[in-house]
């Protein structure tokens, strides 16, 4: 059994080194994202990884802000990439991990467990307006949120970031 993975990563190549190590088995199909705003010797690095790292494939890099959208957007790439691939490469488990994740399991262990778990899926869900989690629930339905690391670091300017915020109320 092949598994499909998709990982996200921001720092330590020599850490996603020994993570994709771990994950080279044959049919394994491999996405790779790397923070664009990380170093540049970081990015070569990578690259040297994945070309030494069989069924690995490098994700267009682009700039994540934690907790935004743009990390459920380089999901979504490694997701269309992984099933594009299907054909060349057949996987019965798409499974995401950040660049410090390892896992606890041999290959062959994960595949019994995931054999064996037919077609179940690991993912639970809930409804956040029936169970909410945040006091501030209403303003995140009602108030546009931006992803720009450009604003982000003109909202940290000592000056206008302030007078922005009180001019739009954030």
């Amino acid at each position: 059994m092949a598994l499909a993975f998709c990982i996200l990563a921001h720092r330590n190549p020599a850490q996603v080194g020994r993570l994709l190590r771990a994950l080279a088995h044959p049919g394994n199909a491999v996405f790779l994202h790397y923070e664009k705003r990380a170093p540049r010797a970081e990015h070569a690095a990578i690259e040297r990884l994945a070309g030494e790292t069989p069924h690995v494939r490098l994700l267009p890099a682009r700039a994540i802000l934690w907790g935004r959208f743009s990390v459920v957007a380089a999901q979504l790439e490694g997701m269309r990439r992984a099933l594009e691939a299907r054909e060349r490469e057949p996987w019965s488990h798409f499974i995401t991990l950040s660049g410090q994740d390892f896992p606890l399991l041999p290959q062959a262990r994960m595949t019994e467990e995931l054999e064996a778990a037919g077609d179940r899926s690991f993912m639970s869900f809930f409804d956040p307006l029936e169970q909410p989690l945040w006091k501030n629930l209403d303003d995140r339905l009602e108030r546009f949120y931006f992803d720009s690391p450009l604003l982000e670091k003109v909202l940290r300017l000592p000056f206008a970031g302030r007078r922005l915020r009180g001019m739009f109320g954030w």
